[in-house]
């Protein structure tokens, strides 16, 4: 059964009684999750992907809303194609495939399910669907893998047991492939990201304490996963290391790593690997972070990441895969999503009081011109029903 939307009705009827319940709980304060927590969490952020140097997509916010915007000229002209029927409140991760995308709703408040929807080509319709579970909390909780199915096998990483990694088959059904709790044993793995490097070599990431294993490889579609070995340092007792998916550029592998001990500041290292993680992985320079979610990108042998130097967030670059680093200028207040289109070049997006923000740099990250969005990404958040 489905609503007038097309999203199933259940969702829909969910989603209003929650909308009510938001408002009376508006006034809440949220806390920090604690050091191990069931499932990966954390407040969504603005996040940004190039497919070349003209054709991207984004996650911004809008007021207390968020929106999938889209470009196909460089970000001079912006396409709002945010999925309609649910609220995006809790934010919401994209998966891009080459020929289609997906786009999930973090959950909300106390939503348990998260609805989904697909396109394909120019996203000029979504076809609505519901996860079997909620999503975690990051960006990374979704992924499209390029096989047999029309436009990519979706995967995803919902809550319960470490984070359960859930893929839909060719009948529409969905299946458990592994979950943290399987993969790490004794609850020590949380699984917080999922990406696919061709049909069947995929890698999933994670948190753990330190001396455990962050990361995971399937070269078999994801029937089976292996233990990526990253060379880390020896790690005082109590800290905790997590990971991102593994990134692909050309030959080279990266991760980035970053170790987050009991008191003081993170630490941030990328791994590298020059046959595309299927040898052995060499450690970069270290980085101090201003947090425990990372924020970097890749392009060929270049690699920016925004560190933490005297209390504030600069950019740190990286000519020959992290070996070295230079400090550029202060970041953009707000910057959390980063994407490069070469080596000197990329876009960075961000939010200041629900308010999106959209910088470019030219000149190797040692300045950031801001660039206008239309508009109509504040309208969405200023309405009192927002996008959906």
């Amino acid at each position: 059964m489905t609503g007038r939307s097309g999203w199933p009705a259940r969702s829909v009827w969910r989603g209003v009684v929650l909308g009510a319940v938001a408002a009376l709980l508006a006034g809440c304060t949220s806390t920090s999750p604690p050091a191990q927590p069931p499932a990966a969490s954390g407040a969504p952020t603005a996040w940004v992907h190039m497919s070349d140097a003209r054709r991207g997509v984004a996650v911004l916010p809008a007021g207390p809303y968020w929106v999938v915007a889209r470009t196909e000229n460089a970000w001079r002209s912006v396409s709002n194609i945010t999925p309609t029927g649910m609220s995006s409140r809790g934010g919401l991760a994209v998966a891009t495939g080459p020929t289609s995308m997906a786009a999930g709703f973090l959950p909300y408040e106390m939503t348990s399910l998260s609805p989904y929807a697909r396109c394909a080509g120019g996203c000029t319709g979504w076809h609505p669907g519901e996860l079997p579970g909620g999503l975690v909390g990051t960006q990374g909780a979704l992924s499209l893998e390029g096989g047999s199915l029309a436009g990519g096998q979706l995967w995803a990483l919902v809550s319960g047991r470490g984070g359960q990694l859930v893929t839909q088959t060719s009948t529409g059904s969905w299946r458990t492939a592994t979950t943290g709790a399987d993969l790490g044993g004794s609850g020590h793995l949380v699984l917080t990201g999922i990406g696919w490097t061709s049909p069947v070599r995929g890698w999933l990431a994670g948190r753990a304490p330190a001396g455990h294993a962050v990361e995971f490889v399937t070269d078999d579609a994801g029937k089976t996963w292996t233990p990526v070995l990253l060379p880390l340092p020896s790690l005082a007792p109590g800290t905790t290391v997590s990971a991102s998916p593994t990134r692909v550029t050309g030959d080279v592998a990266y991760v980035a790593v970053v170790t987050a001990p009991t008191s003081g500041p993170a630490t941030g290292w990328i791994f590298s690997s020059t046959d595309g993680g299927r040898g052995a992985w060499t450690r970069s320079a270290s980085l101090t972070l201003g947090s425990a979610s990372p924020v970097w990108a890749v392009a060929g042998s270049t690699v920016w990441m925004v560190a933490a130097v005297g209390g504030h967030q600069v950019l740190a670059v990286s000519t020959n895969r992290g070996a070295h680093w230079g400090l550029r200028g202060p970041v953009p207040a707000g910057l959390t999503g980063l994407a490069l289109t070469s080596s000197t070049t990329g876009w960075a997006v961000g939010g200041m009081d629900g308010r999106a923000r959209l910088w470019t740099s030219t000149d190797t990250g040692r300045t950031f011109t801001p660039v206008t969005l239309p508009a109509w990404v504040d309208a969405l958040g200023a309405g009192t029903g927002g996008p959906g």
